[in-house]
């Protein structure tokens, strides 16, 4: 075998570092997509029907598709991947019916699924609680303004970071989106409904039963609450929801009904309504922690 001479050396190990230069990054963005909860929703076909096979291979009870009027990754790209904030909210729901008096369904008292865009859902989930306590009590059906709570809240939350409201709609209240115009001051706005007290239905930092919540929405309306979104939750088209994948909570809906003859809650989303079942999903009793840091309104 011929020997290699120092020039030659030398132009193997320049191509060999321009190799490792340029296959670094994309290793990288690779490691980055499985660990970051907000890599691109990239599903096809393909994949859809592996995931569906998958569904029923293992007995699941809900289906999949890909509806071309949703923009999964733009709602991917706004999932929460951070720890709670921590407010003092008084003792859970004083209101209390034992878990046999219980109705074994509840239709939800919700307004219309709206659709967050390229926010947080934060502001949404915790408007449509809100929303749904002025029905139950009042019997009408209000829209509250979204860029109200995200420009003049005062703790600095935006579109990228933000928690529940309650504490806002407690110490301010809240603002009809027609009384407020995006980009506008936050002085001299009118405040036209306010909270009494908010609760945790448990407690901030872990699913609360399921007979909290039911009590909750009974009383007071629809919970708020967190829960775990994966590429089978966002593929979500109908059904009932009970895939058994596990990861930290990172997306805010609420809960506005169950249905016990199948174990499930029915969740409102901020997707628009070409999302799951016209914006809503059934979602079996603690799949993906939902009721995480569930919480309602006393208004």
């Amino acid at each position: 075998m011929k020997k290699l001479t120092k020039k030659t050396w030398f132009l193997l190990s320049v191509c060999v570092v321009m190799v490792a230069l340029v296959s670094l990054p994309h290793l990288r963005a690779v490691n980055d997509s499985d660990r970051n909860p907000t890599a691109r929703f990239t599903l096809n076909e393909e994949e859809l029907t592996k995931m569906q096979a998958e569904i029923d291979a293992n007995g699941w009870t809900f289906s999949v598709d890909i509806n071309p009027e949703v923009n999964y990754s733009q709602y991917q790209a706004n999932l929460i991947n951070r720890g709670p904030v921590s407010f003092g909210a008084s003792t859970p729901a004083a209101v209390s019916i034992e878990d046999s008096k219980l109705p074994r369904s509840y239709a939800c008292v919700s307004t219309p699924v709206v659709d967050q865009g390229t926010c947080s859902a934060w502001p949404f989930a915790s408007n449509a609680m809100f929303e749904s306590v002025i029905k139950l009590r009042d019997s009408v059906t209000v829209r509250l303004s979204e860029s109200w709570l995200l420009e003049c809240n005062p703790y600095g939350w935006d579109c990228t970071d933000g928690w529940f409201a309650g504490d806002i709609f407690f110490n301010t209240g809240a603002v009809l989106a027609a009384n407020f115009t995006p980009g506008s001051s936050c002085t001299g706005v009118t405040i036209s409904y306010q909270a009494n007290t908010w609760h945790f239905c448990g407690n901030g930092y872990s699913a609360a039963s399921t007979t909290a919540i039911k009590n909750a929405i009974v009383a007071y309306g629809s919970v708020a609450c967190l829960v775990y979104v994966d590429s089978y939750f966002m593929a979500y088209s109908s059904g009932v929801f009970n895939h058994s994948g596990t990861g930290n909570v990172n997306h805010f809906v609420t809960i506005c009904g169950w249905d016990d003859t199948t174990g499930a809650w029915k969740m409102k989303n901020s997707w628009g309504t070409n999302w799951g079942e016209n914006g809503y999903m059934w979602i079996a009793y603690g799949c993906h922690d939902i009721g995480w840091a569930a919480n309602y309104l006393d208004y």
